[in-house]
């Protein structure tokens, strides 16, 4: 999975979790850093942009049988790809790549789309969450542009940034499906309170 890749690529990396990070919306991205760590990553952003270009997305789960258990890592995949693609358009707006800056924008906001589709709130906030992202990046390309950016933003792409939200309704009906499934382990005794502590404490159940 293209995701599964990124995710691997940035988790190698320390500026994803550094304090003063690179990918900070502050800062001067013409910055030599900027362009060390841009480089750094070309190959993980053209794995992001690949991603990102699909349609649909979906990541191998049973949803059929929900547990509290069930690992969900390209969550936060999704979050640190969108700060790369947010920091690849900044950098191309710097320069005055505006179609590349837009297009990177786009990505984001698709980006949260894949998050959004699963099936569980805490995938649909984070997908929310980044969709906001991808339009304080708008905000801040727009002025930026001329007259003769104008075709740019002529494109389903570029209007559905600000056209319709997410679904809220799979994430609703995906914590029903895992309520009821947590309610129906503890009445048959295939989970106990010792389970959902191991849980939180980030251990396997037994």
């Amino acid at each position: 999975d293209l995701h599964l890749e990124a995710g691997a690529a940035m988790a190698s990396d320390k500026e994803f979790s550094a304090e003063d990070s690179l990918l900070d919306r502050e800062g001067d991205v013409m910055r030599e850093a900027v362009t060390v760590f841009l480089a750094r990553h070309a190959a993980t952003l053209d794995l992001v942009r690949r991603a990102a270009d699909r349609d649909d997305c979906r990541f191998a789960r049973d949803w059929s049988r929900p547990s509290i258990d069930m690992l969900l890592p390209e969550i936060q995949a999704l979050r640190a790809e969108a700060r790369l693609l947010a920091l690849a358009a900044r950098r191309a707006a710097a320069e005055g790549r505006h179609a590349d800056a837009l297009a990177d924008i786009v990505r984001i906001q698709r980006l949260g789309r894949h998050a959004a589709a699963e099936p569980i709130l805490i995938s649909y906030l984070v997908g929310v969450a980044i969709e906001r992202n991808a339009l304080a990046e708008l905000v801040d390309l727009l002025p930026r542009l001329s007259a003769a950016d104008a075709p740019l933003l002529d494109s389903p792409d570029v209007r559905d940034l600000v056209g319709r939200p997410f679904d809220f309704l799979p994430a609703l009906r995906g914590e029903e499906a895992f309520g009821l499934a947590m309610f129906a382990d503890f009445a048959d005794g295939r989970m106990s309170s010792a389970d959902v502590y191991a849980v939180e404490q980030g251990r396997e159940i037994s």
